[in-house]
């Protein structure tokens, strides 16, 4: 049984006093203040002067507002303001296009003639009541 207790209790005693001697002949180390290095910079003049830069990229394009242009009456188109592109700025009231007005003349005509048509009736119906 003190074969158990004495090795054990040995290592122990070994461990602490190599542990004591390496902390005791350790060199002291002497803090010692950093100094600064010189940052290396390099000066150039610049002049002023407009440049175009191109960047190369992949995504979506969302336009910040959207127009849609819906004519009243339909007809082909005769004239388009250089305005009207992809990316364009118009104010309001601004002609963006022209249409041809035959489709327009024909219509007004029908309905003139619609119109004169139903006026005939009234009177035709009022003189039979």
């Amino acid at each position: 049984m003190m074969r158990k207790l004495f090795i054990p209790a040995l290592v122990i005693v070994a461990a602490i006093f190599g542990a004591v001697t390496l902390m005791a002949t350790s060199p002291q180390l002497q803090p010692s203040a950093i100094e600064p290095v010189a940052a290396t910079v390099r000066v150039r003049e610049v002049t002023l002067m407009p440049i175009q830069l191109s960047v190369h990229s992949q995504g979506t394009v969302v336009p910040n507002t959207e127009s849609e242009l819906i004519p009243e009456v339909s007809g082909r188109v005769e004239w388009t303001s250089p305005s009207l592109v992809n990316g364009g700025y118009f104010n309001s009231g601004d002609v963006l296009l022209r249409l041809e007005d035959k489709d327009y003349r024909s219509s007004l005509d029908r309905a003139k003639a619609t119109l004169n048509r139903a006026e005939a009736e009234f009177e035709h119906a009022r003189f039979e009541y």
